[in-house]
């Protein structure tokens, strides 16, 4: 497990401004979190030299594109598997989220699809690697939640 980095106020200031929306301008940033373009420029090359920025993205609505569905599968499967299935999750577009976790259940997926023969198929694709359970999701009440500065200890 990697040390937690060290950010001062102004790095988490940064941060959170730039989660918000990542296309602000330098100028713009700077004057939000109080410093100049240049400087709040050099601070943000900073955070990616340091890895703690790993990129920007934009956030789609799924629905418009066609996936009016989202569900979580939960997989369990042997290890024998493993290397299997990563290949299968990577190369299928209805595959947002895989995570490996503890428990009875080896993996958890976030899935998308376009209606419920196609979430059919999805778990189809899936079946061969363990068994699976599923969960659509019926409204999402918070998504995409910023990182945010942790509460002082004992607070």
């Amino acid at each position: 497990m990697e040390s937690k980095e060290k950010i001062d106020e102004i790095g988490w200031r940064i941060l959170t401004v730039l989660q918000q929306n990542a296309r602000i301008n330098f100028a713009e940033l700077g004057r939000q979190v109080g410093l100049s373009a240049p400087a709040v420029a050099e601070r943000v090359k900073r955070l990616e030299d340091r890895g703690i920025i790993t990129g920007y993205q934009a956030q789609v609505d799924r629905a418009k594109l066609g996936y009016g569905l989202t569900a979580f599968i939960r997989l369990r499967c042997s290890r024998d598997n493993y290397r299997r299935l990563d290949i299968v999750v990577n190369e299928m577009a209805e595959v947002l989220e895989c995570h490996h976790v503890t428990g009875e259940d080896a993996f958890i997926l976030k899935v998308i699809a376009s209606s419920i023969p196609h979430l059919d198929e999805v778990i189809t694709r899936l079946s061969p690697y363990g068994a699976t359970i599923s969960a659509i999701v019926l409204s999402t009440r918070t998504e995409g939640k910023p990182v945010a500065r942790p509460a002082p200890a004992g607070a």
